[in-house]
């Protein structure tokens, strides 16, 4: 079971997607948040914490064969792009004018693009 602190530790991809319950209140949250950050927010490699945070999503959503996670919706957003060239073997993507799809410019649809 994953806990409070070590879901936090992991990334507020967590709680945003709400694989267990809020703590009960704001302060508990906090002590959670404070616990995991002591041990680092961001480290470019995935942490036991991780493993055990894809363990438990799998576990949930029989259908997820295999996840990544990342640190930012851009990054997300490049993964996705890559994987479904991949798969495909085709190259181009389809973006949405004044939607933001991520910072970087092979994402921007126009120059107003997310605002």
């Amino acid at each position: 079971m994953i806990t409070g602190s070590i879901a936090a530790a992991t990334s507020a991809a967590f709680f945003a997607f709400a694989l267990e319950p809020l703590p009960r209140s704001v302060k508990t949250l906090k002590a959670a948040v404070r616990e995991a950050a002591a041990h680092g927010t961001t480290f470019g490699a995935p942490t036991a914490a991780e493993v055990e945070l894809a363990e438990e999503v799998v576990r949930r959503m029989p259908a997820v064969e295999m996840l990544r996670m990342t640190s930012s919706g851009t990054e997300a957003s490049m993964s996705a792009i890559r994987l479904a060239r991949a798969a495909t073997g085709r190259d181009k993507i389809l973006k949405f004018s004044g939607a933001y799809h991520g910072h970087v410019d092979g994402l921007l649809a126009e120059l107003t693009s997310g605002r």
